[in-house]
């Protein structure tokens, strides 16, 4: 992630769980291949080309993978479907190697700022890029802790619940979805309205775990993990929506001209 193309481990002797981690490692990070080993050491080689992925749709698609995510962790616990619940816990393995991607593109581009050029993105840009993804990767977490809380499920929730449950999740993601939205087109106007809801239905949550809770008490600590975990998400919509605001002044840093917001932002 820090920019480095080759890995070299070494030790007198190189045991098989050992070997085991380091095989997990690199399939755990995108284009990082296992060249060369013997009994006392291993070669790993990064040949992913960096430039090849644009940061923009690398985003995009670590969105898209969280969406899917969120909505499927949400529908499993609604129905107790602890197979669909674990294949989501499965996917965020996927939306952490697309974040590692730009960690690593964020690093390197540290590292050499004649890489802007191919990057299309300033430094200060692509702090933000990676800040976004680091959100996104928090919000997959959420969905793995949704579908944990379904596994965990000894029956299914009433329809009621269900249903309620089903309608803050999609204020949650109609958050984020729009906050990306205002960030990937540096919308400051949506930025902000996306903002201006922080407040707004915070107490509709709050009344949604209690009476959910008192509609099946014995579900109620899967019901508040679950609630608690749509509230960060919205929380992390909010935090793209800053960027939003903020990325736009990176982008014309160089040029001394900056975007006039009409709100506040708490980054």
């Amino acid at each position: 992630i820090v920019g480095f193309d080759i890995i070299e481990i070494r030790g007198e002797r190189i045991g098989p769980d050992q070997r085991r981690m380091v095989r997990e490692v690199a399939q755990a990070l995108v284009g990082l291949e296992i060249f060369d080993e013997s009994q006392s050491r291993v070669v790993l080689h990064a040949l992913v080309n960096v430039r090849a992925f644009p940061a923009e749709k690398t985003l995009r698609r670590i969105f898209d993978i969280t969406r899917a995510m969120v909505f499927d962790a949400v529908s499993a616990f609604s129905h107790h479907d602890q197979e669909l619940a674990r294949d989501v816990i499965e996917r965020d393995s996927d939306v952490d190697r697309l974040s590692l991607l730009i960690a690593r593109q964020f690093s390197l581009l540290l590292r050499d700022l004649m890489l802007e050029e191919d990057f299309g993105l300033s430094r200060l840009q692509f702090f933000h890029y990676n800040d976004v993804a680091h959100q996104l990767e928090r919000v997959a977490d959420h969905a793995g802790k949704i579908s944990e809380a379904t596994i965990a499920l000894e029956a299914p929730i009433v329809a009621a619940v269900g249903h309620e449950i089903e309608a803050r999740a999609k204020t949650s993601m109609a958050i984020l979805e729009r906050a990306v939205t205002a960030f990937s087109g540096q919308d400051i106007e949506l930025a902000n309205q996306v903002l201006g809801e922080r407040a707004n239905e915070e107490r509709l949550f709050s009344i949604t775990r209690r009476t959910a809770s008192d509609k099946q008490p014995d579900a109620a600590a899967a019901i508040s993990i679950v609630m608690d975990s749509l509230v960060r998400i919205r929380e992390y919509g909010f935090n793209i929506a800053e960027n939003a605001l903020d990325a736009p002044a990176s982008t014309y840093s160089r040029t001394g001209v900056t975007p006039v917001s009409c709100g506040t932002s708490g980054a």
